[in-house]
């Protein structure tokens, strides 16, 4: 099951759809490579992202859709309409399994998502399958 369905599903998160659409097509711009773009001074996106997140590149590109979907329902007033107003701003390991066990043990990083001007931290829990690649399960700070 593809890992952002998984992650649908398993939170029952729907509500930010439009915004997947909007970050789904700025995302396109991305392609099959890995590229960065910007024009006329906006925020250039690129990967790898910055900070000391340990997941692949493919990876990354993977988790940044619903990372970003999820981190936009948080600020109510934002909508995002370049990255300008939505981008992980940093990565960090939280946890990390003994160096023997990369690739086969679950770990767990923390992407700071800028929504307009809002820092959300965001935790993601990657979790390596048997079957070849790797999960994620995203999770935001509890809604009050």
């Amino acid at each position: 099951m593809n890992a952002f369905f998984k992650h649908t599903i398993q939170h029952h998160i729907v509500p930010f759809s439009f915004t997947l659409l909007i970050i789904g097509a700025l995302l396109g711009m991305f392609g099959s490579g890995l590229t960065s773009f910007a024009q006329d001074g906006h925020r250039r996106v690129t990967l790898p992202l910055p900070g000391t997140s340990v997941a692949s590149v493919q990876l990354q590109k993977d988790a940044l859709i619903s990372t970003l979907g999820l981190a936009a329902t948080y600020n109510k007033t934002c909508q995002p309409k370049s990255w300008d107003d939505l981008y992980v701003e940093h990565t960090k390991v939280i946890s990390l399994p003994p160096r023997n066990r990369l690739g086969i043990d679950p770990w767990q990083e923390q992407w700071l998502v800028n929504v307009c001007g809002q820092l959300i931290p965001m935790n993601i829990r990657f979790i390596p399958s048997p079957h070849g690649g790797t999960d994620y399960v995203t999770e935001g700070p509890k809604k009050h």
